[in-house]
């Protein structure tokens, strides 16, 4: 699990990978409880060149605000050092679609 503490450290690490999915969420958010562990199985099976970043919405306000993350879940691919995918719910159909996309695209 990597932690990063201010937007540069966020721009830094996905420029140095080609493929990071940001995961948004909060301590407060019911929504996000309750998916926390359907997600942690879905990001256990993606490939390992695909980086996983936490991101605590009230700790780490300052990549929250890089992002423009307006709610929780929030989750974000970046390909190749640029937005490409975003979902944000607890919809555990949607979050599937997610990352079965983020899959798609990085064994392409």
């Amino acid at each position: 699990m990597v932690v990063l503490n201010n937007r540069q450290e966020l721009y830094d690490y996905i420029k140095e990978y080609k493929f990071v999915v940001v995961k948004v969420s909060a301590t407060w958010c019911g929504p996000c409880k309750k998916i926390a562990s359907y997600v942690d199985s879905i990001i256990k099976e993606l490939p390992n060149a695909v980086k996983i970043v936490y991101v605590d919405f009230d700790k780490q306000r300052d990549i929250a605000n890089a992002m423009k993350v307006k709610a929780v879940p929030t989750f974000m691919f970046y390909l190749h050092g640029s937005p490409d995918v975003c979902y944000v719910g607890s919809s555990k159909k949607n979050v599937l679609s997610f990352f079965q996309n983020v899959q798609s695209k990085v064994i392409h």
